[in-house]
Parts: C-alpha cells; structure tokens; sequence
C-alpha cells in the first residue's frame, strides 16, 4: 500500500508539474471569425420615422454593395429603436448581417471595414459596427459614466475627458 500511495502522489506531482512547464493554459472565449454582425446607425435630431426610414435605405443600399460579392448570406434591417432598451437614444437603425462559411469569405473586420468606407460620405451619419463575441455580453471596452450633485460642472467634465479619449486615439464608435 505505501508503494501504490508513493506511486499515485508522484503521479499527482508530476502530472501538475509537466503541466506547468509544457502547458499551453486555458482561453475560455478565443478570438474566432464571427458569424454574425450587428451595424449600429446613429444620427444626430429629432427625424421623423420617414427621415430615418430613407437614412437607412441608403445604408442599406450601400451594404447590399458590399454584399454582391456572396460574402453576406442575409442582412435584416430594423429602422428605429427598440421601446425599453438600453441602446443608444440617437440610433435610428440597425441591421444584423450573416456572414457566409468563414473559409469562404474574407475575414469579417475587412468586410466590415469596406462597408463602413461606402458609408462615410453620407452626413450626419455615424456607423457603430459590433463582431459577435464570445463570452459573457460585456459591451463596449471602454464605459464612463459621469455624475455630480451640481449640473453645470457636467458639460466641462465631459468636454475634458472627449479631449482625453482623442488624445489616446484609435478610440472609435464613441457613444
């Protein structure tokens, strides 16, 4: 019996030992080509349901260019903003698009990047463009949230920490 004892924690030991030296570790939510992507439209005023109804038309004519090439399976476009939700208040669309088989496309952030380059000359209108992710719904990387018991001190704290984000850079789809 002390053999057979000697022998199993040796065992344990070594086992966890190797895994140290030699193991690769864990990743609970790798970085894997989506499948699916959700466009966020957003456009500043009060427009009528007529108004962000031809926005959207034009996005979407201009997504459907992009997507002549049988890259994008289906798209399905929502104009408006969900009653109860907590999206942004100025978004008047959003459209979720299937990407085709992963090994038959170009990866989805050049897609994507093509698509958000046919939209910038339409003005007045900010692309907010999403990946699916694996792993818990966290939302956006960076999330400020200001508060004070006196208002106006508000309005120069945000312009001071927009002025801090442009100074870092690379920052986008700023909400």
């Amino acid at each position: 019996p002390g053999r057979v004892l000697m022998a199993a924690v040796m065992l344990l030991i070594g086992v966890q030992g190797t895994y140290a030296l030699f193991g690769k570790g864990v990743e609970f939510f790798p970085d894997i080509e989506p499948d699916f992507a959700k466009i966020q439209v957003r456009a500043r005023g009060n427009l009528s349901v007529y108004e962000m109804d031809s926005l959207m038309a034009e996005v979407e004519k201009r997504l459907l260019t992009v997507a002549a090439s049988g890259e994008i399976t289906n798209a399905y476009l929502r104009t408006g903003r969900e009653k109860n939700s907590q999206e942004s208040a100025d978004i008047i669309g959003v459209i979720n698009v299937e990407f085709a088989d992963w090994q038959l496309r170009r990866s989805a952030d050049e897609i994507l990047a093509d698509f958000e380059n046919s939209t910038r000359d339409l003005n007045g209108i900010f692309i907010d463009r999403r990946k699916q992710e694996a792993g818990p719904p966290v939302g956006k990387p960076v999330q400020v949230q200001l508060s004070s018991r006196f208002p106006e001190l508000l309005a120069p704290a945000v312009v001071k920490v927009l002025d801090g984000m442009e100074q870092i850079g690379d920052l986008i789809n700023i909400e």
